[in-house]
C-alpha cells in the first residue's frame, strides 16, 4: 500500500491567527500537503488539524504532488496520468513571511 507523501510549500507563511493555545514562538509556519491514495490533506506546522481536506478529486489513486514556486498552487497527479491543480487565493494560506532582520543585514553589506 502506498504511504502518505508530504510535500512542503516553498514559501513559509506568517501566522493567520492564533486559533489554539500553541506555545510555538517562531514567527512563521510552514505549509505542507500529505497525499493518501484518495485524499489530499493540507497542514501547517502551527495547527494540529488539517487546514484543508480534499477527497474524490481523481478516480485513480493519487501518486505525487508539488507546490508552485509561489506556494499558491498545488499540482496533484494520479496513476491514470491525470493531474489537477488546487489554487489558493493570495493570503488564503497566510501571508508570505519576510525576515526583516535578514533584509537589513543583507542591505548593509
Amino acid at each position: 500500500a502506498p504511504t502518505p507523501s508530504p510535500s512542503p510549500s516553498p514559501s513559509p507563511s506568517s501566522h493567520l491567527h492564533n486559533s489554539n493555545n500553541n506555545s510555538n514562538t517562531i514567527p512563521y509556519r510552514s505549509i505542507f500537503a500529505v497525499l493518501t491514495i484518495d485524499t489530499i490533506l493540507i497542514y501547517d506546522t502551527y495547527h494540529s488539524r488539517p487546514l484543508c481536506i480534499v477527497r474524490g478529486l481523481h478516480y485513480a489513486g493519487l501518486t505525487d504532488c508539488t507546490w508552485s514556486p509561489d506556494g499558491r498552487n498545488l499540482v496533484v497527479s494520479s496513476t491514470d496520468g491525470y493531474i489537477s491543480i488546487l489554487s489558493f487565493a493570495k493570503g488564503e494560506l497566510g501571508e508570505e513571511y519576510v525576515n526583516f532582520d535578514t533584509m537589513e543585514t543583507t542591505a548593509a553589506t
